[in-house]
């Protein structure tokens, strides 16, 4: 474990000094608490694995509108992770501003933390893409 953040200032001195290359992008994700596995909210309770449609559905008729423009079912997905429903989807981000925003605002007085992702470029998938990448670590 390396030592804490204390400032984002810090945090940009931290990021600078990561190794990389041509080929790869750098990707963050912020967690108020050092406990949390890196899991998708879904994956945190057997009872929402268990319950993952009929919370899908009662999503979508609850909201219709929301929805409406949505052509795909990551579409949605995305979505309803933004309505707070737990999916198996894991938010990162290319901006580790945003990382330490999520790691220090819910909970100010318990250390959080900052996983970067080290992602090859040729990995990487677009809005557009007919394809969906998964990273495993």
């Amino acid at each position: 474990m390396s030592k804490g953040i204390t400032s984002t200032e810090g945090l940009i001195r931290k990021i600078f000094k990561i190794a990389t290359d041509d080929s790869e992008l750098l990707f963050y994700r912020g967690h108020s608490d050092t406990r949390y596995k890196l899991e998708p909210s879904l994956h945190r309770s057997s009872r929402h694995v268990e319950n993952e449609a009929v919370m899908f559905r009662e999503l979508l008729i609850a909201n219709p509108s929301d929805f409406a423009d949505d052509s795909s079912t990551l579409d949605r997905l995305v979505r309803m992770q933004h309505h707070s429903l737990p999916t198996r989807l894991l938010d990162i981000s290319s901006n580790p501003l945003m990382a330490l925003y999520f790691a220090s605002t819910s909970k100010p007085d318990v250390t959080g933390q900052i996983i970067v992702f080290h992602i090859k470029k040729a990995d990487l998938k677009f809005f557009d893409s007919d394809t969906a990448s998964c990273i495993l670590g």
